[in-house]
């Protein structure tokens, strides 16, 4: 009884520090930056992870146990190591053997992260959230233990460290800030000007590129630079300096040009060079020993072009590579032995390409870091999540490729198969169930996937159907498609090899999703609402009645007497009587919802398309008609989400997978405390 006691007094002690440093967090009255190192911790630790000064709501009652991809803007090296933006992460790697790169360390954001500078024992992290965005600084003395000390809020488009000092362009000027020490950036002066783009330093000047000009900056005084030459330039988007040459990407797309200006005189900076580089989106650009490499994407499919710069006043293209997708951050690598020079770039969809560029003419990718980006639909089963994504820009990131996961340690997950799924713009995957050892997919037909070993997925059977499948249902041996502008179709697959369209009911609107209960289809038909159809006979569906709903609804799950149907609202629908279904209860939420499950007396579901506020939200219907929000958890884009028990998957576009768990306490405690 003593020990029990004893124990019940160390918990109420831990939730009472809790809530003090939660409070003392909200109550700090800094308006640019603070210490934050008590806020940034573990994925296992009490407190949230990854929460800046204007996020400090990002959750309720639900607990983050791990996040893994997301989508890759940019990297940095620095020695033997690789600082990687991967979704909301910040990832090092270790490269000495860059043919298999090794991860070192991990430090989670509250947003995506887009650009990663170095400065000694220092990353400075541009991460961009829903409703804000900041400059994280990361204490990497020790790679495997990153520390967040301190962060600079606001947007920017481009900043370079220099000197114990960030420098920050963005739309409204050029801003300085010293950041000798870390866990306290201050602003040191600001200057007004429209539209800035890009930055770098030679020497005692700064070089800042705008839509219409380059603007030089004297920072013999680093605190306070003085503006004292100007050269209009074409849209400059990406500068880098080398020598005395800048190399300016400049353009509307439509076609690009490489610039070279000469900064012999920074006060008359001169250009002496030009390239067109044909038509593309801009990635980013570094230039090392007479060649410059740029990166961009878009039309001519070209995504990495090799420039010699020998010559400043005829550049030309000597190389490309046509293997990366949506290319942006590149960073050049020379290996200590050998000199093997390769340069990594950050390929938003498809992960970290390391491409050998020791005969610039020839670049040839030896290896690709896969960062698992542009998640579209997931699925659990047992200890395995099955997630559709999308790797190829060429197709509009529509899912390719289905991924499976073991996450029997949720804390780990850890992908263990994939299958391409032939993912195109005019035919991709739409929807994923599973059944016992198989997986269904919906793209213009239905295959089935045997993953009886999940490392091993192979397709087994396939029925065409040409009906456009947006979203699967399995009740017993038969398979229901809400097949969009062809209603609700049935398939047989009582044997999985030789599936069997053996029915099909076309609805007034678009059927885009359908839940299955007993002996009825409930079926979201676009504007025309929830329509239930009679599939006791498969070959021949019939509707039987329909509610008509305020909005245009997206999703349904069917538990017990009711049906819950999200849109912008969730609507909780009377159905014990399938004939006559009648709304008993609404809830509102901000957004468009998306995904829909049930487990217990809890609807999981994720708000999208908000101006803020979109991420999973846990809604208590043990009461139908008086539906109350219980859970959420800040998310950028959430596409889909499974749920097993109290642990709920949720698919990022761009964010990754988070794994997270609902909590029905006022506190979050450690795992160990957990009943």
């Amino acid at each position: 009884m003593r020990n029990y006691i004893v124990a019940i007094t160390v918990l109420f002690i831990m939730l009472i520090s809790v809530t003090s440093a939660e409070m003392a967090a909200r109550n700090s009255s800094s308006p640019l930056s603070f210490n934050i190192q008590s806020e940034f911790v573990s994925k296992q630790s009490i407190l949230l992870t990854g929460i800046s000064k204007t996020d400090l709501n990002v959750a309720q009652n639900v607990a983050l146990i791990d996040q893994i991809g997301g989508s890759v803007y940019d990297v940095f090296i620095q020695g033997n190591q690789a600082y990687v933006g991967i979704g909301p992460n910040l990832t090092i790697l270790d490269i000495s053997n860059n043919t298999q790169p090794t991860k070192v360390g991990n430090i989670l954001f509250p947003g995506l992260v887009k650009q990663v500078v170095l400065q000694g024992n220092y990353a400075y992290v541009y991460y961009r959230g829903h409703t804000s965005s900041s400059i994280g600084i990361v204490d990497v003395s020790d790679p495997t233990v990153p520390l967040i000390i301190g962060y600079i809020e606001g947007y920017l488009s481009d900043f370079v460290v220099a000197d114990k000092y960030i420098y920050i362009v963005n739309k409204d000027g050029l801003t300085v800030i010293d950041v000798s020490d870390p866990a306290a950036p201050t602003e040191t002066n600001f200057y007004s000007l429209p539209y800035l783009n890009s930055i770098a330093i030679l020497g005692n000047y700064i070089y800042v590129t705008s839509n219409s000009e380059l603007r030089v900056f004297d920072r013999s005084n680093p605190a306070v630079p003085q503006e004292i030459g100007v050269y209009e330039t074409i849209n400059g988007s990406n500068i880098v300096i080398s020598g005395y040459y800048a190399y300016i990407i400049s353009g509307d797309g439509l076609p690009l040009f490489l610039r070279v200006v000469d900064l012999t005189n920074p006060i008359l900076p001169m250009e002496v060079g030009a390239l067109d580089i044909s038509s593309g989106i801009p990635g980013d650009i570094v230039v090392a020993n007479g060649y410059v490499y740029i990166t961009k994407w878009g039309w001519d499919g070209i995504g990495l072009r090799v420039v010699d710069v020998s010559n400043p006043v005829a550049p030309v293209v000597i190389g490309h590579s046509t293997e990366l997708d949506a290319p942006h951050g590149i960073a050049l690598y020379i290996a200590a032995q050998g000199g093997q020079r390769t340069i990594f770039v950050a390929d938003e969809g498809s992960g970290l390409s390391i491409i050998d560029v020791t005969d610039p003419t020839i670049p040839i990718e030896i290896t690709k870091y896969n960062s698992f980006a542009k998640w579209h639909r997931v699925a659990t089963s047992d200890n395995y999540l099955y997630v559709l994504c999308g790797d190829s820009q060429q197709y509009g990131y529509n899912p390719d490729i289905l991924r499976a996961i073991d996450v029997s340690n949720p804390i780990m997950p850890v992908e263990i198969g994939s299958i391409n799924t032939f993912g195109t713009q005019l035919a991709s995957a739409k929807d994923i169930e599973i059944k016992g050892n198989h997986v269904y997919l919906a793209d213009i037909s239905l295959r089935v996937i045997d993953v009886s070993d999940p490392t091993v997925m192979e397709y087994v059977g396939f029925v065409f159907t040409d009906r456009d499948p947006h979203s699967l249902a399995l009740e017993d041996d038969f398979v229901y498609s809400a097949d969009y502008d062809k209603g609700l179709s049935v398939i047989d697959i009582s044997d999985p090899t030789t599936p069997e369209l053996v029915g099909f009911y076309v609805t007034q609107d678009h059927a885009i999703d359908v839940a299955v209960a007993e002996e009825y289809a409930y079926v979201i038909d676009n504007s025309y609402g929830l329509r239930i159809i009679d599939v006791s006979n498969p070959e021949n569906p019939f509707e039987i009645s329909f509610l008509d709903t305020p909005d245009l609804e997206t999703d349904v799950t069917v538990a017990g007497n009711y049906a819950y149907v999200v849109g912008n609202d969730l609507h909780v629908i009377d159905v014990s009587n399938p004939k006559n279904p009648f709304e008993v209860g609404i809830y509102d939420f901000p957004g468009e919802g998306g995904g829909v499950a049930i487990v217990d007396e809890y609807i999981y579901t994720i708000s999208m398309q908000a101006t803020q506020d979109t991420g999973l939200r846990v809604i208590d219907v043990s009461n139908p008609m008086e539906p109350v929000e219980v859970g959420y958890y800040y998310l950028e884009r959430p596409i889909n989400l499974a749920v097993s028990g109290n642990i709920v998957y949720v698919v990022d576009w761009e964010m990754g997978l988070y794994t997270l768990e609902y909590l029905p306490y006022r506190f979050y405690l450690p795992n160990i405390w957990r009943p």
